[in-house]
């Protein structure tokens, strides 16, 4: 990933996600995004930063089990 903002598209492919499960986790408000204009952003370092937390809260949950 580099440090351009990425588009659904960008995102849902680097991810192999549909377009539509991208944008389905945005109106959530699963995953961090910025909207430019109408237009759906996602900023590299703060996807890199929320699957970092992801994976840690995975692990915190996987060790109290």
């Amino acid at each position: 990933m580099s440090n351009q903002l990425m588009t659904v598209a960008d995102l849902a492919e680097h991810f192999q996600l549909s377009e539509a499960s991208v944008r389905s986790l945005v109106k959530s408000n699963a995953l961090p995004h910025l909207l430019v204009g109408n237009s759906v952003r996602f900023d590299p370092t703060d996807i890199k930063q929320w699957l970092n937390e992801k994976a840690a809260e995975r692990k915190r949950d996987n060790n109290e089990r």
